[in-house]
């Protein structure tokens, strides 16, 4: 008799030994890694829940094997007066969490499904036998021949036996375990079709026990102890939550307003009727009320709380639907923004692809000339050919250069990194830059900034600004005309003025200039081309130092172009 003892405590062992294994930090992170406990399909709270479920089962059933080995009575039920566990049913609770537990670490296949399956035949056969004496002595009012065998009659004797619904639910419990060992879709579903009855029957107990209703509970053949009860729910909740995509959970773990309702719902739907129940018995055992006028009550209570419970769900639910509603259209929005921006940046980028090949165009013509008719050519006619390609040469590098910025602007790769600089002394070094193209047109440039001014801004962002209104300045003014760069200080601002003498610009096509979405670039009154990027990205950096740039131009008088630079401390 103790062998077969020993070898019912056997699972203890394996889940003790186990928990050690897994939790013990000293313990090889080799076996840590492949004994770990829960699948990453499983969120972290319902790990946690059916951790939670798992030691329930565990703790209750250790209590009663305790309470059995060392005749404590509040150790085989929560309270002396009530039906104690059954050892057999610590025995056999001790089997269903280690077959889970089994089929939920990461053990090598052939022991997730082997051990689970034999764990669950030996509950089956258990509870089968159970199930047999138990309606044998209900219908002959004497005890089957089974309860005399020897190895059978640990279990089956009136005084060990576990009751008739108890039985049926390690039935189907053990069904359930052998399903989840094939981790099979249609196993699965079948295996949570099981879990219902096990859990209506276990949550009816309890009720019972809460309510007080002695009649069912004083039925000891057939009624469940509190303490199986409750650990019959935990496994339910393990199994359920072990396998969260089946058609019963999944509607209400899903993040749609269905699910939110159902989560919402589902706690006081447990609760409420207790509740409700347990205040209905005791206001007519205090004599508060007859039954009719209890059954009035009940209902009149359920009305009221569910109409509250519907209430504050939708209320909820609407504001969440607003909420979404909300964002969504933002979204939709904001795609129709990205796209129209995108098709524009398409648009634009095949526009300055094209105006690149200009520059290219007449540096290969240029050199290529130069290059056959090296020997017959003049030295002036040299000169003028290695002018050309310099300006070629030039042009192309101010245009990959504004692409350049610009790309690096809308990719946020581009950031402001402001510095005390000297106005005066960047205005007359961007001057100094764009001389020998001045020279050649014999254009005068003046710079009116006499003394020394500091701002507190980026350098290299006012220095492409400044360089692309010069180089256009000096691309539109006539021959021998005039470039003037001047400032005007504010309260909290620096307006910087480019004016020229050049073709100025019509009043239809002022709008034009600074928009991503037209082009709009004539040729310099050399002939010089241009894409009109140098304006665009020049707007771009005013307005990410936090300033403003603008145009004032009379056809055939010329341009006077202006930005401003915000006072702030260095």
């Amino acid at each position: 008799m103790q062998v077969k003892q020993n070898l019912f405590y056997f699972p203890v062992i394996i889940i003790i030994f186990e928990i050690f294994r897994t939790r013990c930090p000293s313990y090889s992170s080799e076996h840590m890694q492949r004994l770990k406990l829960f699948s990453s399909g499983l969120s972290h709270a319902r790990q946690i829940t059916v951790w939670i479920s798992i030691f329930i089962v565990l703790i209750l059933s250790l209590l009663d094997i305790v309470g059995w080995i060392f005749n404590i009575a509040l150790f085989k039920s929560l309270i002396p007066q009530w039906e104690p566990m059954k050892l057999i049913t610590a025995i056999s609770f001790i089997f269903a969490v280690s077959g889970l537990v089994i089929i939920l670490a990461d053990f090598p296949a052939v022991i997730r499904k082997v051990l689970p399956v034999l764990f669950a035949i030996v509950i089956c056969f258990v509870s089968l036998i159970t199930i047999y004496t138990r309606i044998y002595s209900f219908s002959t009012g004497h005890e089957s021949l089974l309860s005399r065998v020897s190895f059978l009659s640990y279990f089956l004797s009136p005084a060990n036996r576990m009751s008739l619904l108890t039985a049926c639910n390690f039935l189907l419990s053990g069904c359930i375990l052998i399903l989840l060992s094939y981790d099979k879709v249609k196993a699965i579903s079948i295996a949570t079709i099981l879990v219902v009855p096990v859990f209506l029957i276990s949550y009816f107990t309890i009720v019972s026990y809460i309510l007080g209703v002695n009649s069912f509970i004083e039925l000891s053949h057939i009624s469940i102890p509190l303490n199986s009860s409750i650990a019959f729910c935990s496994i339910c909740a393990a199994v359920l939550l072990m396998r969260p995509n089946s058609w019963l959970l999944r509607p209400i773990i899903s993040r749609d307003t269905a699910g939110m309702i159902s989560r919402r719902l589902l706690l006081p739907l447990i609760i409420l009727p207790i509740a409700i129940g347990w205040l209905r018995i005791q206001g007519e055992r205090v004599g508060l009320f007859e039954s009719e006028e209890g059954v009035v009550g009940v209902a009149i209570a359920y009305t009221i709380c569910f109409l509250v419970l519907v209430w504050m769900t939708a209320r909820s639910v609407n504001k969440i639907d607003i909420q979404r509603q909300t964002s969504e259209e933002a979204l939709r929005e904001r795609e129709v923004q990205l796209m129209e921006l995108n098709a524009t940046k398409d648009k634009f980028f095949n526009i300055v692809a094209h105006d690149l090949k200009n520059p290219f165009t007449s540096l290969l013509g240029s050199s290529e000339l130069l290059y056959e008719n090296i020997g017959n050519l003049e030295t002036e006619n040299i000169r003028e050919l290695a002018l050309i390609l310099n300006d070629s040469a030039k042009s192309g590098y101010a245009i990959l250069q504004n692409l350049l910025d610009w790309s690096r602007s809308q990719t946020g790769l581009l950031k402001i990194n402001p510095e005390t600089v000297n106005l005066r002394n960047m205005i007359h070094e961007n001057i100094s830059s764009m001389q020998l193209a001045a020279t050649n047109k014999e254009i005068l440039m003046l710079n009116e900034v006499k003394e020394d001014f500091f701002v507190f801004t980026d350098k290299n962002m006012i220095n492409t600004i400044l360089r692309n209104l010069l180089s256009n300045a000096v691309k539109y003014t006539y021959k021998s005309g005039k470039v003037v760069i001047s400032t005007t200080r504010t309260a909290d601002e620096v307006i910087v003025s480019v004016r020229d003498t050049g073709i100025g610009i019509p009043e239809d096509n002022i709008k034009k200039l600074f928009s991503i979405e037209t082009k709009f670039s004539m040729p310099g009154t050399g002939n010089e081309q241009g894409t009109g990027l140098g304006l665009k990205l020049s707007k771009e950096f005013v307005e990410k130092l936090g300033g403003r740039i603008w145009v004032e131009s009379t056809e055939k008088r010329g341009s006077e172009f202006k930005f401003s630079i915000p006072i702030t401390e260095g």
